[in-house]
């Protein structure tokens, strides 16, 4: 939720033409944000019931292989 707040303000803030920097910075960023969001929820879904926050080994957890988890080891 607070990611679409984030976006919605660089939207008026890109619109708005603030800052010295050229315009397709504005897009570039964006799309990288959106893109990274994109990954980080790929992998939360992939992992699934063994999604947290901290660190949890649980009984007969297996490293997970598919996914991004193919690529990289800690994609979020």
């Amino acid at each position: 939720m607070v990611f679409w707040f984030l976006v919605l303000v660089a939207v008026w803030v890109g619109y708005a033409g603030f800052g010295p920097l050229p315009d397709w910075t504005y897009y570039l960023g964006l799309s990288l944000s959106i893109l990274g969001n994109a990954i980080w929820f790929w992998g939360h879904q992939t992992l699934g019931r063994h999604y947290s926050q901290a660190l949890v080994i649980y009984q007969g957890h297996q490293l997970v292989e598919r996914g991004p988890y193919r690529f990289v080891r800690h994609p979020m």
